[in-house]
C-alpha cells in the first residue's frame, strides 16, 4: 500500500500509531444522521465538488480528520443515498443497528457516517454496488473525527464494506462483534450516569448492576464522576 497509495498508507499508519479508548469514543456517537450531500442544493453541491481540495488536506493530517486509534466494525441500515464527491470519495450516512471496539458495543439508535476513500477495495465496491437509502451493509474499519464543520465519528472502511444480504450467513457470523467479556473496567467519560453505562454494556439501562457491583466507590447512583473506574458486571 505504501508504493500504490503513500498518503492512504501514511493515514494508516498514523491511526495505528494511537492509543484507543473505546468508551470515550463510542460515547460520541451521534443522535441524529449528518445532513445529506446527495441534493442539488448550493451548499450541498459545494460540499461534494470541494471534496478533491479538502480530502488532500484531511489525509496529510492538516484539516479535517483526527485519528482515534480505534478501529470498529458493525452493521447499519443507509438513512440516504451514498453521495459521491470530486474526489472519487463515497459518503454513507447510516442508521446503526449494532457498533463496536474492541468488544464494547455502542448504544442503540444512534448514526455515524462511513467514509469510504479513493483507491482502497471498498471504494470499488461500492462503485460496482451502488448502495441506496434502506440498504443494510457491514461495514468496519478506522474510527476517525470528522471536524469539519462539526465534529462527528466516521468510519474509513479499508476492504470491510458490503450489503448484509450479499454475505453468507457463516460469513456474517463470522463478522459478528465478539462477545464482551466480563467482569471488565470502564473509566467514566463527561456526560455518563449509570443507566447509560448499563445500556451500552448490556443493552438495557439495569443500572442497579453496575451500582451493586460498585457500591463502595459510589454514594448516590444518581452521582458519578469523570475518570471514576467502575467495574462493569456479568
Amino acid at each position: 500500500m505504501k508504493l500504490n497509495d503513500p498518503i492512504g498508507a501514511r493515514v494508516i499508519e498514523h491511526i495505528t500509531n494511537r492509543s484507543c479508548d473505546a468508551p470515550a469514543v463510542l460515547s460520541n456517537l451521534s443522535t441524529s444522521p449528518q445532513p445529506s450531500l446527495s441534493g442539488n442544493s448550493e451548499l450541498q453541491k459545494f460540499s461534494r465538488n470541494s471534496g478533491i481540495l479538502l480530502t488532500p488536506l484531511k489525509q496529510l493530517g492538516i484539516s479535517g480528520w483526527s485519528p482515534t486509534g480505534c478501529t470498529g466494525q458493525g452493521e447499519g441500515i443507509l438513512v440516504q443515498d451514498a453521495a459521491h464527491s470530486s474526489d472519487g470519495v463515497f459518503t454513507i450516512d447510516v442508521q446503526i443497528l449494532r457498533f463496536g471496539i474492541d468488544g464494547l458495543e455502542g448504544p442503540p439508535s444512534r448514526f455515524i457516517r462511513v467514509e469510504v476513500e479513493k483507491g482502497v477495495a471498498a471504494n470499488s465496491y461500492v462503485e460496482k454496488n451502488p448502495l441506496r437509502k434502506g440498504d443494510k451493509i457491514l461495514f468496519g474499519g478506522p474510527v476517525v473525527f470528522d471536524n469539519d464543520p462539526f465534529r462527528f465519528l466516521e468510519v474509513h472502511p479499508i476492504d470491510l464494506l458490503v450489503r448484509s444480504d450479499q454475505v453468507p450467513q457463516q460469513f456474517a457470523n463470522a463478522l459478528s462483534l465478539p462477545a464482551p467479556v466480563f467482569p471488565r473496567s470502564y473509566t467514566v467519560v463527561e456526560g455518563d450516569c449509570l443507566a447509560y453505562i448499563a445500556e451500552r454494556a448490556y443493552g438495557r439501562q439495569t443500572w442497579y448492576k453496575v451500582y451493586r457491583a460498585n457500591r463502595r466507590k459510589i454514594g448516590y447512583p444518581d452521582i458519578i464522576f469523570t475518570g471514576q473506574v467502575l467495574t462493569i458486571p456479568k
